[in-house]
């Protein structure tokens, strides 16, 4: 019997005993067979209820189940196409497509101007998004460094960006939407692989060239408005688009576009050429630190201005020559500049944007150009030095954003505002960057914000006029380097203008700016004056300045400069007073006294058109 105990499964049983002869069997193994036994019946039972009953399949089962495929696709569908942006809108408010709009053009080598002038012709503050095709010549990042060069607020989403810039990059186009002006509608340019990420219906959409099925059913599907710029096919149950776009208009943007390429291609050759000299520099400073370079050399150095490259010099020329060509008024609006006057912008266009303080190097292309980025420079308009008015910065300008007693003072009251919930302080809405947190350096959070010219100026001198002579007052629109989403220093000012009921007058490199004692915010572009000659421009551009700080700030320059130009007619005998008891010679020389210039140049300043100001915040 022990012999057969280790039998394996696979072992055959002996053959039965015939016939009625007697079997002898262990117990103990029979009870172990009936337990099996009896656990294999228990198993087949529970299998058998766990089975569902069959029942007849009907024509309804058969329509239901075809109809949960049918929507399990269709949110399958959704879910791929939103890859960045899980919180977009999938469908219109409405429930039906987006109206569409296509612009014809005769050449594929005319879509980007097309696009342009779609672009140009907006009058909604919707953002804007470009789908380019997928393998197009011009990338996205190029095609938004053009329009940024343009003027447009452009920026760019592609494949070489990290899913946290992307994310960042359509956050900002959704936040864009509160924006009040169009010209300051955000410009989005991606590709149509990507578009679907973008889905937003506050937002506009283009769609450039030759477009899939699956890009036209996205954007009607999921944005407010479609745009078509093609040369091909047009987008079905599309109206035409209005404006007509005239053929002295496409060569005025042709031109205007291969001005802005050529400024990206240089742009990058110029940063690239920069990058190879870093290590160069970095050497060079090492060196410095271990007191192995010779300090009168290295002064010498630093006295000697490096002279421009070649790709510097054009790049400079040819900044310059976009930013007076934008300035002229397109075919069919207003009769054209005539040749004599182009000429003489050719020949003083540097002399022009300097008498005017305008800048026209991005701060990203002047810090490839220099050895190190340029700091802001701010000054009061009577040209007072800091230390006058309680400053610790040698000279009239302030250099940059820099810790000293005035802006740890202003920092302790902003701390203060934000820690209480009761305050009343003006300080408690601004909303600006805290970063970064260096207590050594900046005295804590928020500390290198309060060091910025513009706001430790006004603590000074409470809405006095400042001009920033290199660059744009920072802002929530136009934000310093690393403060994009956050209040600027524009803020401060017009917060603390609603506060104490003021007004105040501040220039930048391209703006009259004015900020009302409602806190209403209007600007008006300088380069809406360099229509005038240059002789005109150094007369006027002081006389604004001085009648500026004499009225301490509290006139809009648009006011100024109507004052100016009736004190002109005055002098040049246009305009007589109505007591007329002052003789014309002697108000002739009243007025040659007070501005310079001559009787023709007052007449050419009479005749500039009223400057056209934009609405950059409302009343409060």
């Amino acid at each position: 019997m022990g012999k057969h105990r280790g039998r394996g499964p696979g072992a055959t049983r002996p053959p039965a005993p015939k016939g009625g002869a007697l079997v002898v069997v262990n117990p103990s193994m029979l009870q172990s067979s009936g337990r099996s036994m009896s656990k294999l019946r228990q198993n087949s039972k529970k299998k058998q209820q766990n089975q569902p009953k069959k029942r007849k399949v009907t024509k309804n089962d058969s329509d239901r189940s075809q109809k949960k495929r049918k929507k399990t696709q269709e949110d399958k569908a959704i879910v791929s196409n939103v890859t960045v942006s899980s919180a977009a809108k999938l469908t219109r408010e409405e429930g039906g497509r987006a109206f569409c709009t296509a612009l014809r053009v005769k050449r594929d080598a005319d879509v980007l101007a097309g696009l342009y002038w779609v672009l140009l012709s907006r009058n909604t503050p919707r953002p804007c998004v470009v789908a380019l095709p997928n393998h197009d010549q011009t990338t996205p990042a190029q095609l938004a460094a053009m329009l940024k060069h343009l003027g447009l607020q452009a920026v760019a989403l592609h494949r070489k960006m990290t899913s946290g810039q992307r994310n960042e990059t359509v956050q900002r186009l959704k936040t864009s939407v509160s924006v009040s002006s169009p010209a300051h509608a955000m410009v989005l340019v991606t590709t149509e692989q990507l578009l679907p990420s973008t889905a937003n219906t506050k937002a506009n959409v283009a769609l450039v060239g030759d477009v899939s099925s699956a890009t036209s059913d996205v954007a009607t599907a999921k944005f407010a408005h479609v745009h078509h710029v093609t040369a091909g096919q047009e987008l079905e149950r599309s109206n035409t688009f209005r404006p007509e776009l005239t053929t002295p208009c496409l060569q005025q943007f042709q031109a205007r576009l291969k001005l802005s390429r050529q400024i990206v291609e240089i742009s990058q050759r110029v940063s690239k050429t920069g990058a190879a000299q870093d290590d160069d520099k970095w050497t060079r400073k090492f060196a410095k630190g271990a007191d192995l370079d010779d300090d009168d050399d290295d002064q010498k150095k630093k006295k000697k201005k490096r002279a421009m490259t070649p790709d510097e010099q054009r790049l400079q020329a040819l900044t310059d020559k976009l930013y007076v060509v934008l300035t002229r008024k397109l075919p069919g609006t207003k009769v054209n500049a005539s040749s004599g006057d182009q000429e003489a912008d050719s020949q003083h266009r540097r002399e022009k944007l300097e008498a005017l303080g305008l800048v026209t190097v991005s701060a990203a292309v002047g810090t490839a150009m220099t050895d190190e980025r340029t700091s802001a420079q701010t000054q009061w308009m009577d040209f007072a030095e800091g230390k006058a008015h309680g400053g610790q910065w040698e000279g009239a300008v302030r250099h940059g954003a820099s810790k000293d007693a005035t802006s740890v003072e202003v920092r302790k009251k902003l701390c203060a505002a934000r820690g209480n919930v009761n305050s009343t302080s003006f300080l408690s809405k601004w909303m600006p960057n805290k970063e970064p947190v260096d207590t050594e350096k900046w005295g804590g959070a928020f500390g290198k914000v309060c060091g910025h010219n513009e706001v430790v100026m006004n603590e000074l001198r409470a809405f006095y006029p400042q001009e920033v002579v290199n660059s744009k007052v920072c802002s929530k629109l136009f934000p310093a380097p690393g403060n994009q989403g956050f209040d600027g220093c524009l803020e401060h000012l017009r917060y603390a203008c609603i506060a104490q009921a003021s007004s105040m007058t501040l220039w930048d490199a391209e703006h009259f700016v004015f900020i009302s004692s409602r806190g209403r915010v209007t600007w008006c572009t300088k380069n809406q004056l360099l229509s005038l000659s240059l002789a005109s421009l150094q007369c006027l551009v002081p006389a604004l300045r001085s009648w500026t700080a004499v009225c301490t700030g509290h006139m809009p320059p648009r006011a100024v400069l109507r004052a100016i130009q009736l004190c002109c007619q005055l002098g040049s005998g246009d305009r007589r007073p109505s007591d007329d008891k002052l003789p014309p010679k002697t108000l002739k020389r009243i007025v040659s006294f007070l501005f310079g210039g001559s009787v023709r140049l007052w007449r050419q300043i009479a005749k500039v058109s009223m400057l056209e100001e934009e609405t950059v915040y409302d009343s409060q």
